[in-house]
C-alpha cells in the first residue's frame, strides 16, 4: 500500500489551505518546478507574498531565474579586485615605460583571468 501524503492546514489572509509537507511550486516564468518544506514555504508566504497563497501562485519565481536574470546584468558592469587593479597598474607602467611585453603580457593575464579587454577599463590617458 503507497505511503499517504501528509497534509498541514494554514490559515492565510487570502483562506484555509491544506498544504504537503512538501510543496512543489511551478515557475511562473520557466515552468520549473520547485521543491518547498511546508514551513519554509508559509515564512516564504509570509514575508515576502503578503501572506497571500494565491499570490505566491501567480507570481512565484524561481531563485535559478533570478540568478540568470542577475547574471545577464552584471555582464554589462564590472566589479574589480585587486588583481584587476594589479594587471592595470602593470599595464600602465609598461605603457609609460614603453615595455610592449610586459603591456601584452598584462594585458592576456587580464584578458585570461577576467574574460574582458583591459582597454576597456583604463584611462584615456593609458590606452596605447
Amino acid at each position: 500500500m503507497p505511503k499517504q501524503k501528509k497534509f498541514i492546514n494554514y490559515m492565510f489572509d487570502d483562506g484555509v489551505y491544506d498544504l504537503p509537507a512538501t510543496y512543489i511550486a511551478i515557475c511562473t516564468v520557466s515552468g520549473e518546478e520547485t521543491a518547498f518544506y511546508h514551513k519554509h514555504l508559509v515564512k516564504l508566504i509570509e514575508n515576502k507574498y503578503k501572506n497571500n497563497f494565491k499570490l505566491f501562485v501567480d507570481t512565484f519565481i524561481s531563485s535559478n531565474v533570478r540568478r540568470e536574470e542577475q547574471v545577464l546584468q552584471d555582464q554589462d558592469t564590472f566589479k574589480f579586485n585587486i588583481y584587476a587593479y594589479y594587471l592595470i597598474i602593470c599595464y600602465n607602467e609598461a605603457v609609460i615605460k614603453k615595455d610592449d611585453y610586459s603591456k601584452f603580457v598584462s594585458s592576456e593575464r587580464f584578458e585570461k583571468h577576467f574574460k574582458k579587454n583591459i582597454l576597456y577599463h583604463l584611462n584615456d590617458t593609458f590606452k596605447a
